[in-house]
Parts: C-alpha cells; structure tokens; sequence
C-alpha cells in the first residue's frame, strides 16, 4: 500500500482485538523510498475508525506467547535424520513407493 500525501492510508482489516485466537496481531512492515525499513505490530479494536498511532506497537503485543527458535537448535532436536541437504543412510531402506 502506498503511503499517500501528510502520511494518509485507508484500508479495512478485520478487529483482532480480544479475537479467537487470543492474542493475535498484524505485522505490518514499512518499505520506504529512501530505503529505510521498519515493522510494528498492530492490534485492531472493533471501531469504525481508528489511527496507526492507536494501534501501533514495536514489539510483539504482550498478549502474544512467542517463542522463537533457530535453525540450528532445531537441527540438533531433530537427532539421526537424513537432512533435507542430503546424507549417508545404513542398513536397510524402505519405502513406501520407488523414489522420484
């Protein structure tokens, strides 16, 4: 969406304040011509109208249990796998159909 004259955008979006799920939130993340970027998070009351600066956050709405985890740690749960990236298996194979 652009960003038009004095800052001014109009879009609907659906309110996710107090929604089922719990604590479900709108990633909005800002592109600019000079380069710049930067996201916030948005929580949309059940108002006909509304600002950004009502509903803007820069950090996850607290409402929202996130847990974050990165590829590596998830690599070591996955214990003896082949990975997606290829490997060496032993001892017998089988399958449920001839591989593609």
């Amino acid at each position: 969406m652009t960003i038009g004259a004095n800052g001014a955008v109009s879009f609907n979006l659906a309110p996710n304040q107090n929604a089922t799920p719990v604590g479900s939130y709108y990633t909005a993340a800002y592109n600019l011509a000079d380069g710049t970027s930067s996201k916030e998070y948005w929580v949309v009351p059940n108002v006909s109208n509304t600002t950004i600066a009502a509903i803007q956050s820069t950090v996850v709405p607290a409402s929202v249990a996130v847990q974050t985890i990165t590829a590596t740690q998830v690599n070591s749960m996955l214990g003896n796998y082949l990975p997606l990236a290829g490997g060496t298996l032993t001892g017998a194979l089988q399958l449920p159909f001839n591989p593609q």
